[in-house]
This record gives structure tokens, sequence and C-alpha cells, in this order.
């Protein structure tokens, strides 16, 4: 039996120390997407630029020129939808901020108490049963004598 509970622990630390392996591997491959998506991105950022600051009067070719000036518009268009898209996300973000802070502000503590509540608990207590009542007393440490039930 106890060579049983042994390899159990035995197996159940292996099995632990496999999972954090594996958990360690898996963080490495996001990470490394990551950095492959980062690279990527800034490599068609340069590519774009090289074509925003391609100084047309340098260009002969009428066709090439027409390229140039259309890759431009597009890549100007795309970047004015990605700063809309990114300022849309910042005032949602900002709104839903606000909300939550709101949301707080109107919460009340729960352990403040109004004096209606107070009010309100008493007159709930009055309208107990009398067996109730005295238990509820001696419970809540009012009374210290059971015999007084």
């Amino acid at each position: 039996m106890h060579n049983m509970f042994e390899s159990n622990k035995q197996m159940c630390e292996a099995l632990k120390i496999g999972n954090e392996i594996a958990l360690k591997k898996l963080e490495a491959q996001n990470e490394k997407n990551r950095l492959v998506n980062e690279t990527n991105r800034l490599t068609n950022i340069t590519e774009e630029n090289k074509i925003l600051y391609t100084d047309l009067t340098t260009i002969s070719d009428p066709e090439f020129l027409e390229y140039i000036q259309n890759e431009k518009k597009l890549i100007i268009r795309k970047r004015k939808a990605e700063s809309q898209e990114e300022e849309s996300r910042y005032q949602e973000s900002q709104y839903r901020a606000s909300q939550y802070q709101q949301d707080l502000e109107n919460q009340s503590s729960p352990f403040q108490r109004s004096e209606e509540q107070d009010i309100s608990e008493v007159q709930d207590q009055d309208q107990r049963p009398q067996e109730y009542n005295q238990y509820f007393h001696y419970l809540g440490g009012t009374v210290n004598d059971l015999n007084e039930c």
C-alpha cells in the first residue's frame, strides 16, 4: 500500500514537472511568434516608408510614377485607418475607465449603513415572533442567560 502511494506521489511530481516544461515551451513559442509578427510589421513599415519618401521628380518612367503615386495613396489611407482605429480603441478604453470610476463612486460600501436601513432593521426585528427575538438576542450577544427564554 505504501509503495502505491509513493509511486502515485512520484507520478504526480513527474506530471507537474512535465506540465511546467510544456508551459515554458508554449510561452517561448508565443514569444517567438510575437517577435516574428513584430519583425514582419516593421519590415512592412520600412518598405512602405521607402515608397512614401520616394522623390517623384526623379522618376522618368510614367508607368512606374503612376504605380508609386497609387502605392503612396494606399499606404496613406491604410495608415489613416489604423490611426483612427487606434484612436477609437483609446477613446473606448477611456470611456470604460470613466464608467468604472463612476460605478465605484456610486456604489456604497457594504459597511456603510444609512439611517433608513437601521430603522427598517429595528422595525423588522420588532415584527419577528417573540421566541425568535429572544434567541436572536442571545446568539447576538445581547443576552447572556438562556434561563430567560
